[in-house]
């Protein structure tokens, strides 16, 4: 198997891995450990103090979340961009791999080392007017010269924008079974674990258990965005079954019993 020099364009919010929250960024670290164990010679683009395998490049002095950068600020996520792909100009990559949305678009054509998108938010209309969605329209224009890797079926069926299917493909996330304890007992309940909004499935997971008389965990964090969300359709089915945890700073819940517990990652 030929070894392949790769960039692993990471977010700057928070460290790769992340310490407490951060889906993105724990999907990045396995990359990043799993290509390295391989014998792949890999970069990683993020913020300092991550600890992934590969050498680690960054543009910011320190994860953007704790310099109270905004999230619509996009300065050192372009920087972060923009360097790897003065790098790879310069010989020293195979691949790209950008975990950075639409941000990619505006590099990837600047380049001849090959780019890949990995969609980890949908593509999905966030504007009324179909015609005002600079996100999606962006997308469109791409679409033919875009690399793009999909996380679920669904994810794939669902995007407003067409892909040719010699360029887009589906690789579920991969997870790391060591931070899982199997129960053989099991337990009384389920559980919902992602960030509180209306794109992560927690109305069907609470119309489901109610539907069943079943009790349900609730697990995610709320953004200041989100709080009206939460406050109208969520919060009134929180009851004696339903039980919510807001806090991502806990580490570790034994909920309701001993019999079933789990690690927050």
């Amino acid at each position: 198997m030929k070894k392949l020099r790769i960039a692993q364009i990471a977010p700057l919010w928070i460290t790769i891995p992340p310490l407490k929250y951060g889906g993105i960024e724990r999907i990045v670290a396995m990359l990043c450990d799993g290509l390295s164990d391989k014998g792949h010679k890999v970069t990683l683009f993020a913020s300092p103090g991550s600890t992934a395998k590969g050498k680690l490049i960054s543009v910011f002095d320190k994860p953007l979340l704790d310099a109270n950068v905004a999230w619509s600020n996009p300065i050192w996520n372009l920087r972060n961009l923009s360097l790897a792909i003065e790098m790879a100009n310069e010989g020293k990559f195979d691949v790209i791999h950008s975990h950075l949305d639409l941000w990619t678009l505006f590099f990837h054509n600047l380049t001849k080392t090959p780019v890949i998108h990995t969609m980890h938010n949908p593509l999905y209309r966030t504007n009324a007017d179909v015609d005002k969605d600079d996100r999606l329209r962006l997308f469109t224009e791409e679409a033919k010269r875009t690399n793009i890797v999909f996380i679920s079926q669904s994810a794939k069926d669902q995007a407003m924008v067409g892909f040719s299917k010699k360029k887009a493909r589906i690789i579920y996330n991969g997870i790391d079974l060591s931070h899982f304890k199997f129960n053989k007992k099991g337990g009384d309940h389920f559980v919902w674990i992602a960030r509180m909004n209306k794109h992560k499935g927690v109305e069907n997971a609470i119309a489901a258990v109610e539907k069943l008389g079943v009790k349900l965990l609730l697990a995610g964090r709320i953004d200041p965005t989100q709080t009206e969300y939460f406050e109208t359709y969520i919060k009134p089915h929180l009851n004696e079954k339903i039980k919510n945890l807001i806090d991502f700073r806990v580490t570790y819940i034994l909920p309701l019993d001993n019999r079933f517990s789990f690690w927050l990652i």
